[in-house]
């Protein structure tokens, strides 16, 4: 069925081609745009599938090409090639029969018609009221709206970006106009009425060479770190092992006559690590562990984080008060994990822990830890018997 035929066919909604006889362009609409409005594009989508109609043979032709050629055997390396090939042919055969069926014309009319009317509706409105410069705001307020419908028709239509609006601020409020800065004294100034207000510029673009300004930096927060570690512990990091650093670490246990799955553990993982000089994969020790023997990660339910993170934060504030003078950082943070499990019940995870292996050391922290204990009035349990 040809365009024209479809056009003369009884029962078929107005084609657009209807409504475009009906629009007489008038200042509303050379506001839009003085050679490119919406009549402009429908028009142009018209011609766009007239020619598809005449290329229908062009197709055909094409389809029969591709049909003939998948029918030959091929070897088993291009199989892929041939069933790309049935593919294009399958939508061949759908373009064909929505040109010739005038489907692809019959949806077009049916998408593009509202967008028509609604053009039309605010072209044919006609002034009411006149500002003061004696431009009928009835055309502007048209205007503005047969914008958004061209776009939406860009969209919608012909599948384009959708365009955005930037809000500045620095808009006069009484005339809408846009305000000029006068930097010398820091205002806005409307030109049409002369409001002021004044300004503050946020950017660093007005400061000169010799003055000073300073970068906020984000003050550390040891909840974060904790939080970490507490992640760690559990195996829920998105670190990606290197296989080579999995078969280091089974070439080493092989060495060592370690076969049997339940002798593998952190610590002994750790101590590879170590005698291999892989110290960055020390904190994701866990992980690596559950990798090689397939063994499932401890686990804490939420209530369980929530909890311990609450003990966290009650220690750490108790530590601002208790801490040495000639200390700044928090204790070790997996000591104080440590501690919070044993303090909660959370016996499990305690053989997943390694304490500090100098005494003296360690002893510093157990006696931090044990003011903190007081503090918030725990159970101190020493690390060192």
């Amino acid at each position: 069925m040809s365009i024209r035929a479809y056009m003369s066919s009884e029962g078929n909604i107005m084609f657009v081609s209807d409504l475009l006889k009906n629009a007489k362009p008038d200042d509303s609409a050379l506001a839009v745009s003085k050679s490119n409005n919406i009549y402009d594009k429908v028009r142009e989508e018209q011609r766009r599938l007239e020619n598809e109609q005449f290329q229908v043979e062009q197709l055909k032709n094409q389809l029969k090409s591709q049909q003939l050629s998948i029918r030959e055997p091929c070897p088993r390396h291009l199989l892929h090639q041939k069933l790309e090939i049935e593919r294009q042919c399958q939508e061949l055969e759908k373009t064909i029969q929505s040109v010739e069926s005038g489907e692809k014309i019959h949806e077009f009319n049916t998408r593009v018609r509202p967008y028509i009317e609604a053009f039309q509706k605010q072209q044919f409105c006609r002034a009411h009221d006149r500002s003061n410069d004696g431009e009928p705001q009835t055309h502007r307020v048209s205007s503005n709206i047969q914008n958004a419908v061209l776009n939406d028709y860009i969209v919608n239509i012909e599948g384009g970006v959708p365009k955005y609006d930037i809000l500045t601020q620095d808009m006069c409020s009484e005339c809408k106009e846009p305000m000029q800065l006068y930097q010398m004294y820091s205002i806005l100034v409307c030109s049409r009425c002369g409001l002021s207000k004044p300004f503050l510029d946020a950017t660093a673009s007005l400061l000169a060479y010799s003055d000073d300004y300073d970068y906020c930096s984000f003050s550390y927060k040891r909840i974060n770190h904790f939080s970490e570690w507490l992640a760690s512990i559990q195996a829920k990091e998105t670190l990606d092992v290197p296989q080579s650093v999995l078969d280091t670490i089974m070439q080493q246990l092989h060495n060592q006559r370690i076969h049997d799955l339940k002798e593998v553990t952190v610590h002994k993982v750790r101590d590879i690590l170590k005698k291999m000089k892989l110290r960055k994969y020390y904190e994701h020790v866990q992980l690596i562990t559950c990798k090689i023997t397939g063994r499932p990660p401890p686990r804490m339910t939420p209530e369980m984080e929530e909890k311990i993170k609450m003990c966290f934060l009650a220690a750490s504030s108790a530590f601002q008060r208790h801490c040495p003078p000639d200390r700044k950082n928090m204790i070790s943070y997996q000591l104080v994990l440590l501690k919070l499990c044993e303090l909660l019940g959370y016996h499990e995870f305690v053989p997943y822990f390694m304490l500090l292996k100098g005494r003296d050391k360690l002893s510093r922290m157990d006696d931090i830890w044990k003011k903190i204990c007081e503090d918030l009035d725990w159970t101190f349990i020493a690390s060192v018997p």
